[in-house]
């Protein structure tokens, strides 16, 4: 059982844990495009080929995203959700978090590539629709905006059902957003060869993170050592289980069918909401400590920029020194990860103290005191 004290101030624990694991998340996109973007080799006969594949499932630090945001977001809601400001302080918040990053890539997308990239998708990621035209027009989506697009499509939504519903009626309607999309995604896969990226097909990640801050929330918070451990032993580690199980079991089949997408994004909401619930309960975990590094933790506070501008640099590498003479696609791979993340972590830096920061300090004139 995990027991409740009534006198504990309401509040979600500070771990620097989840800003290393936000920023391992971004590394891994990054590698997945790098170098397992083309999917995994069919037979494993070198270092490089076991590289390529463990690579293939990069993409899977979106779902990381996914589950952290949800936790996070839902968070800042449970805690605010009896106060006057709610919607006007979370907008206003999410719009500085979100939008200055996101204007200046767009910006430079527009300014590198006024040809390839029309108007139309500029305006369809400003406005978080990129992941729909996938689904219902020829407008083509760019980038890794589609993810952005779910994230705020959601965010339209769950605020009010957080403001409007009790946690236990919020409980039974993230149970059924667990399971409607991965029966989507399977009915996608068998018919569409499973890689739209609709909302309905991944907002279980964000579920994931929001029923974990539910019941942390149940459970007391800031805990105590033995609401961290009922936590632990009734939630986590079982969650945690399922999910490890799920992605081996999706391993196993990608050796057999070559284009298994839905199971392994299946898997990967549980294994990182099991993750989650683990460093959360054992903060002084070595495993915790490490992840809470200060070069993980800047890391972390640079994703966003890494996550919405690595595809850009990495295209930019390639039109100038894809192809060079001598060296063998194993090397040109390496170089081009090594380049890319290099100056995607300078530029993402340079945005992050010049630019996003700077503008962030604004919203303290937009926000309300309650």
């Amino acid at each position: 059982m995990i027991s409740r004290s009534s006198t504990a101030p309401l509040r979600f624990p500070n771990v620097p844990a989840l800003d290393g694991v936000r920023g391992l998340a971004a590394v891994a996109v990054v590698v997945h495009h790098c170098l397992g973007a083309g999917g995994a080799p069919s037979h494993i006969r070198s270092w490089f080929d076991a590289t390529q594949t463990a690579s293939s499932f990069g993409y899977l630090g979106v779902d990381l995203f996914f589950v952290l945001s949800g936790y996070l977001i839902t968070s800042l809601l449970l805690l605010a959700r009896r106060r006057p400001s709610y919607y006007r302080n979370f907008y206003w918040k999410r719009a500085f978090r979100i939008l200055p990053a996101l204007l200046l890539v767009l910006l430079l997308i527009r300014v590198l590539w006024p040809r390839q990239v029309p108007w139309s998708s500029i305006l369809l990621a400003l406005f978080f629709l990129s992941n729909i035209p996938l689904f219902w027009s020829r407008v083509p989506s760019i980038g890794p905006f589609w993810s952005l697009a779910t994230e705020e499509q959601f965010y339209l939504l769950w605020p009010t059902i957080v403001h409007r519903t009790r946690p236990r009626t919020l409980v039974r309607i993230l149970l059924v957003v667990l399971a409607v999309p991965a029966v989507f995604r399977t009915i996608e896969e068998a018919f569409h060869g499973g890689r739209a990226q609709y909302t309905p097909l991944h907002c279980d990640g964000l579920a994931w993170g929001a029923l974990l801050a539910i019941l942390c929330l149940r459970a007391r918070v800031p805990f105590r050592q033995t609401n961290a451990a009922a936590l632990w032993r009734s939630l986590g580690r079982w969650v945690l289980l399922a999910g490890a199980l799920l992605m081996l079991l999706s391993f196993l089949l990608l050796r057999i069918v070559h284009n298994d997408f839905g199971l392994p994004v299946t898997a990967a909401a549980p294994l990182f909401a099991g993750t989650l619930v683990f460093l959360l309960t054992h903060p002084r975990n070595w495993i915790a400590r490490a992840l809470g590094s200060a070069p993980l933790r800047m890391l972390g506070a640079v994703s966003y920029m890494v996550y919405l501008s690595h595809a850009y640099i990495m295209e930019l590498f390639d039109q100038h020194f894809r192809g060079w003479p001598g060296l063998t696609l194993h090397t040109e791979l390496w170089l081009r990860l090594i380049v890319v993340l290099i100056l995607t972590l300078l530029w993402s830096l340079l945005s992050l103290y010049a630019f996003e920061r700077p503008i962030g300090r604004l919203r303290r004139h937009f926000l309300l005191s309650d």
